[in-house]
């Protein structure tokens, strides 16, 4: 989030979200998936794939919301999903017997478990939608 301060007179034109969804009607999943195509674009592990390969995968996305505190996913597990985060911030958290350890955090444009799906290992690190009060989508 952030804030927007005028340095100097300035003229605005706005329109509210209920128009504005209105007026994006069907239009409103090519926008989604431009934004995707845009984030997916920029991932190495996925710079070899042809603009093609890489609409088919955007469509194939499903959005998922996750609360606050709430596991994506879980250390040992096996994986079986890649995530992008579309909006909100994540922890990535290491599991020992004696603690958690929050290694880094994780937001808008990132992504994660594509290494599981390639090498079939189980995951490595948990990740646990922050306490932002934004959902992890």
């Amino acid at each position: 989030a952030a804030t927007v301060t005028a340095t100097k007179a300035c003229t605005l034109y706005t329109v509210d979200r209920e128009d504005f969804m209105s007026l994006l009607g069907g239009n409103l999943d090519v926008v989604r998936e431009n934004s995707y195509m845009h984030i997916i674009s920029a991932i190495p592990t996925l710079s070899t794939l042809s603009q093609d390969e890489l609409q088919r995968m955007v469509k194939s996305f499903q959005q998922h919301t996750f609360a606050p505190k709430e596991a994506v996913i879980r250390q040992g597990d096996v994986g079986d999903k890649f995530y992008i985060i579309s909006r909100g911030t994540a922890q990535v958290m290491l599991s020992t017997n004696t603690n958690n350890t929050v290694v880094t955090t994780l937001k808008t444009g990132d992504y994660f478990g594509e290494m599981a799906l390639l090498s079939e290992e189980k995951r490595t690190a948990s990740i646990v939608a922050a306490d932002t009060g934004e959902p992890l989508v």
